[in-house]
């Protein structure tokens, strides 16, 4: 194994439990190890900081898996962290919620670089580091011999590969793979495009934070913006909305959320294909006004220096948003960028209350769900954040 050294000052944050050294807090030797190897990390007074993997030509030069502790990823760390990783979600969520469900969540379970979403007999798999990329037979035989999947595809498309030098590509790894698979989220049935779908499919982190909606649905009149595949729109239709709006910009998106829908009993949803600004702009001037509005986009932005546009495209939404609530109406308006801090989120809505002159009250704030575990010394891996708030007037 490769020993790397941290500069004076430099140990910090990995002493409090950050996973991420920065290339320009080890000591430079002529000798660096090659992408994907085992490295010991010492801080500056030669004691063991931790294990990870090393890439020479990112900033995020190494990435711990261990702390205090000298242990390769090799194949029988990767199975050990696996099945503690299926266990947890297996006691949160039990046998039949684990079935479609985040099961490793990259840092969140100390596999930096590995994501595994299940989706009942099948699991998508993405390798977003060198390391773990050059270590994904492993990955595939132990998936295949501890949950014997009926097919395994490699989402390894994520633009951030580029960043490791790796190629994007949607493989099937084992077994087959449909192009479009039925999973259940509690009461609810969802088709899912695994191979074409947004990152692995589908967004397992807000599974808790639908149930948010339901005292608020019944014969409500409901606009889910960024409907995606349709799960907010579907859930407030299935618990008693008297009118359901989904807004997205993707035909195939919308053609899998009208499928969704009429496998579940609710009242028709109308789906429209449009921008979600232009549609708030034109709702409000033309006096509709919903009952409960979702703000569910993708992220504004890929890099730090993208967050104040970010968060300038989280205040135009809020604006344009509360100008088509109902007095007494609620508003869900979610963050999934790691790079808008929470309080700058909350400012963002604070400000568009202002500026429309709507009076609001939060009635509670949550974060991603539980089969997506993040580390209290890494704010990084705590990317959602989702507001419910009341219009008063």
């Amino acid at each position: 194994m490769h020993t790397l050294t941290l500069k004076r000052g430099a140990e910090r944050r990995t002493r409090q439990g950050h996973l991420w050294v920065f290339s320009n807090e080890i000591v430079t030797t002529p000798d660096l190890p090659p992408a994907g190897a085992d490295v010991r990390v010492l801080d500056s007074e030669g004691r063991l900081a931790g294990s990870g993997t090393f890439h020479p030509g990112s900033l995020i030069s190494v990435r711990l898996h261990a702390l205090r502790e000298e242990v390769p990823l090799d194949r029988d760390l990767l199975e050990r962290r696996i099945l503690a990783a299926g266990e947890l979600r297996r006691t949160a969520l039990g046998k039949t919620g684990m079935r479609a469900c985040r099961l490793v969540n990259a840092e969140g379970d100390y596999l930096p670089g590995l994501v595994i979403d299940r989706y009942e007999d099948f699991l998508c798999v993405q390798c977003l580091t060198a390391a773990m990329d050059q270590r994904v037979a492993w990955v595939l035989e132990i998936l295949a011999e501890r949950l014997h999947p009926a097919g395994i595809l490699l989402r390894n498309d994520a633009p951030s590969r580029t960043l490791e030098g790796l190629a994007e590509h949607v493989t099937v790894g084992r077994g087959q793979v449909p192009p479009r698979v039925r999973i259940r989220l509690e009461e609810f049935r969802l088709w899912v495009d695994l191979h074409k779908g947004h990152k692995t499919g589908f967004y397992f982190d807000q599974r808790h934070n639908y149930r948010l909606i339901q005292p608020f649905c019944a014969g409500a009149r409901v606009l889910d913006a960024f409907c995606f595949s349709g799960a907010w729109a579907i859930h407030a239709a299935c618990w008693g909305a008297r009118e359901v709006t989904a807004i997205d910009t993707s035909e195939a998106a919308l053609e899998l959320a009208r499928t969704s829908a009429e496998e579940n009993r609710s009242v028709p949803i109308r789906f429209l294909k449009a921008d979600v600004t232009d549609s708030l702009k034109s709702f409000a001037q033309d006096g509709v006004r919903f009952d409960l509005v979702v703000l569910d986009p993708p992220a504004f932005a890929k890099s730090r220096k993208q967050a104040p546009a970010a968060l300038k495209g989280h205040l135009n939404l809020h604006k344009w948003a509360l100008r088509c609530l109902q007095p007494g109406g609620v508003l869900v308006t979610s963050s999934c960028c790691s790079y808008v801090e929470p309080e700058r989120f909350l400012e963002s809505l604070t400000l568009a209350s202002r500026h429309t002159g709507r009076n609001l009250r939060l009635l509670t704030a949550r974060g991603q769900g539980i089969d997506h575990p993040w580390l209290p010394a890494m704010p990084e891996t705590a990317y959602l954040k989702l507001l419910l708030v009341q219009c008063l007037a």
